[in-house]
This record gives structure tokens, C-alpha cells and sequence, in this order.
């Protein structure tokens, strides 16, 4: 709790393995329907090359990866050395302002891999109204 009824998120992830220079994220959209189902968006990218570049194309990834760059080491290309840090991540109500959403309950599911080994996967549940 960062304060009345704003929730963040804190992640510190250190790694065990590194430094690592290639990386895989898959980034879907759930909404809940009896049960969190896939909702419009499910995609895989290379990590590390859409890092790398300067990407001006809106996407789910990009508008994902904007409002972590911000609170997060994770705003360079790679390589990641040691650890993974991100503090105080609130997705304010603009966040999805580009994506035409129904009102109800969301999760934004985030799952990492390196070397093609999936590692690590980060939900995170919010309200749209």
C-alpha cells in the first residue's frame, strides 16, 4: 500500500544466472469471466531487441513497458547484470486510456524467459470502470 487505496508494485528479483543478453517476454490481457480468460491481447517479443531500438508504435507491450521504464532498472537494452528492481509501479487510470475496454476486473499477466527457459511470471489485477 503506498497510500489510501493506491496499490503498488514492488519487485526485486535477483539473478542467479548472468549477465544475461538475450530475453523473451510473452505480456496477455485476461478479464475475468467465471475465471480470468484471454482478452484481446497475447504476444512474445524479443526483449532485448524492442529494448534496443527507440519504438514510437503503439502497442500493449510499448504502453506496458513505458509505465515501467519509469519505476524500474529495466529502462536500458541488454545486458541485466544482477538483480531486477522495480519500486512503487502504480498503473494510474490512464494507463489503458488507448485500449477500448469494457468496465470490470483485468489481469495483466507477465511472463519472462532467457536462454528459451521460462523463469518467472508476474500477474497483476486491476479494475477498469
Amino acid at each position: 500500500m503506498l497510500g489510501r487505496g493506491i496499490v503498488g508494485i514492488n519487485v526485486e528479483a535477483k539473478l542467479l544466472k548472468g549477465p544475461f543478453y538475450n530475453a523473451k517476454v510473452n505480456l496477455s490481457l485476461w478479464r475475468k469471466f467465471n475465471g480470468f480468460r484471454p482478452f484481446m491481447f497475447n504476444v512474445t517479443f524479443d526483449f532485448c531487441k524492442f529494448m534496443s531500438k527507440s519504438n514510437s508504435t503503439l502497442s500493449f507491450q510499448k504502453i506496458f513497458l513505458d509505465a515501467l521504464g519509469t519505476k524500474s532498472n529495466l529502462n536500458h537494452s541488454c545486458p541485466y547484470k544482477k538483480e531486477i528492481v522495480v519500486r512503487d509501479l502504480v498503473f494510474e487510470n490512464d494507463f489503458l486510456k488507448f485500449l477500448p475496454l469494457p468496465s470490470g476486473e483485468y489481469q495483466i499477466q507477465l511472463i519472462a524467459a532467457t536462454d528459451n527457459d521460462w523463469k518467472t511470471k508476474v500477474d497483476n489485477h486491476c479494475k477498469c470502470a
